[in-house]
């Protein structure tokens, strides 16, 4: 399991866990989902994203291009 946290520079815009096993699959499934996190915040779209592990610790910040 990992947790996202969806960015518009270093301000927490939503929270998502995702019950995927591999960091790579939660990464690209997550790139994915960016267009309907900026729906939901319309004006405030994310820029970014953090991936963390089931204990709590970052694994990887990600820029949306």
């Amino acid at each position: 399991m990992f947790g996202i946290h969806w960015l518009r520079g270093r301000i927490l815009i939503e929270k998502q866990t995702s019950e995927l096993t591999a960091l790579a699959e939660v990464v690209s499934t997550t790139r994915r989902g960016a267009r309907d996190v900026g729906t939901r915040h319309p004006g405030n779209a994310p820029d970014s994203f953090k991936i963390f592990n089931g204990l709590g610790k970052e694994m990887g910040q990600y820029t949306l291009t």
